[in-house]
């Protein structure tokens, strides 16, 4: 798995590349490195081999066009940037959104958080060489991504949280058809427990490997379950509430430390919670079929008075960010996305692999969720 090449020689020390598998990262990256010791020395991460989300070309489309474009942004957190985008449009228009497209927009949300679950369970399971849960989380990643496909169509880039609402109901026997998929997925994590959570062989790799103290995680601003891991509980879901968070049951474990299987054990309460927030969902979602507010639209054309807006969502990887700006015509002034990825990829990342063992790096890398992409979106 692990692969290097010599880059140059310095008066001390060779230099390295090493490029993680996509199977262990989700992108295309590259680290330059010096070893000392049989630890990474003076690394430095490279995304440049990437074909980055750039969310600059936004201001060139009318607000109308640019709701399909959004979404394409992120590749695990399409739904977030929608949501961004849907309220702070709703914000500046002062537009109320339905009470039932609230509970669909937190129904596909917590979906899409789901499959980045399982999506992160194999790069976890790749970079530790357990095949069996590879192929497990692969098959449970499709089957939340074929709910999703039951509430918005098959059309991968079609928007669903849009301006005003979603953008189509969702049947009750769609409904009921999710409810009790998720009671299986729920009796299938037991088996994750004994195969891999409950491993000796996962502990002993995991535990007291890749440490981040809590001062540094919150000297760099980390949020999601990166700070979780590491006794810190802010989650926006419950600090700064959209939607209908405010009503729905949150449980954020905390841990010690942040090693690897403390940032592990974090992503799989965040799971543990989007279940019950579903759970909830399902139980209390109120009847009715208006799911969009048309007053946001006008003969297709979305008018949105001078102002300013920034919108804070919890995504799969910690706090997502939308700032918009409107100067009162049919495009934005300004129009800016903020990914987790910013932080976490950055110099906290060099930070982080900093004399981390050469045998370890993969499931450091992995236990961070790296979306490279989204670097600077």
């Amino acid at each position: 798995m692990f692969s290097a090449v010599k880059l140059k020689m310095n008066k001390k020390y060779p230099r390295f590349i090493y490029i993680p598998l996509r199977e262990t990262v989700n992108g295309c990256m590259r680290i330059e490195y010096e070893i000392e010791n049989g630890k990474l020395n003076s690394p430095t991460v490279d995304y440049s081999s990437e074909k980055l989300s750039d969310s600059s070309v936004l201001i060139l489309n009318s607000y109308m066009k640019n709701i399909p474009l959004v979404s394409r942004l992120s590749f695990t957190d399409n739904y977030a940037c929608e949501e961004l985008y849907a309220s702070a449009l709703e914000e500046l228009m002062n537009i109320e959104v339905p009470e039932v497209a609230k509970y669909l927009r937190v129904m596909i949300l917590e979906l899409s958080r789901i499959s980045g679950f399982f999506l992160y369970m194999f790069n976890v399971a790749s970079a530790m060489e357990f095949e069996m849960v590879k192929i497990w989380a692969l098959s449970d990643m499709n089957r939340i991504r074929k709910y999703i496909s039951l509430i918005k169509g098959d059309e991968y880039f079609s928007p669903y949280i849009i301006p005003g609402g979603v953008s189509g109901g969702v049947l009750s026997h769609t409904m009921n058809q999710i409810y009790y998929d998720l009671e299986k997925i729920q009796i299938r994590m037991k088996d994750y427990d004994k195969l891999f959570f409950e491993n000796e062989i996962f502990k002993l790799k995991t535990k007291n490997v890749g440490v981040i103290s809590k001062q540094v995680i919150t000297d760099y601003g980390i949020t999601g379950f990166i700070s979780r891991s590491a006794n810190i509980t802010f989650d926006v879901r419950k600090k700064l509430p959209y939607e209908i968070y405010h009503e729905t049951p949150i449980e954020n474990r905390v841990y010690d430390k942040s090693d690897c299987y403390s940032r592990i054990m974090s992503k799989k309460n965040d799971m543990d919670n989007s279940i019950r927030i579903l759970d909830y969902l399902f139980s209390n979602i109120p009847r009715g079929s208006i799911f969009l507010n048309r007053d946001a639209y006008s003969l297709d054309k979305i008018n949105i008075p001078e102002g300013r807006s920034v919108k804070r969502v919890e995504a799969a990887n910690g706090e997502f960010i939308c700032f918009v700006e409107s100067d009162g015509t049919d495009k934005p002034k300004i129009i800016k996305f903020r990914s987790p990825m910013y932080i976490t990829g950055g110099n906290f990342l060099n930070m982080i692999l900093e004399q981390t063992s050469l045998d370890d790096i993969d499931i450091v890398l992995a236990s961070l969720s790296l979306m490279p992409m989204e670097m600077n979106i």
